[in-house]
């Protein structure tokens, strides 16, 4: 999996994953070497149409 990137995406005010071991993760991911692109979002638990976006648009670059 090493080499593989990763989307991590995650809202401000998630009440289920605190922010906190969201960015920790990503903190680890990244020591790790592995490519993240890391989004945070003002919403709760949820989806919103600007992850959407990013989501479809990291994706739309690796199925170029």
């Amino acid at each position: 999996m090493r080499g593989k990137p990763f989307i991590v995406v995650h809202g401000t005010h998630d009440p289920l994953i605190p922010l906190a071991r969201a960015r920790h993760a990503h903190e680890v991911l990244t020591r790790l070497s592995y490519p993240v692109e890391w989004h945070e979002y003002p919403m709760p638990h949820s989806v919103c149409d600007a992850e959407i976006r990013d989501v479809g648009l990291w994706l739309a670059r690796r199925l170029a």
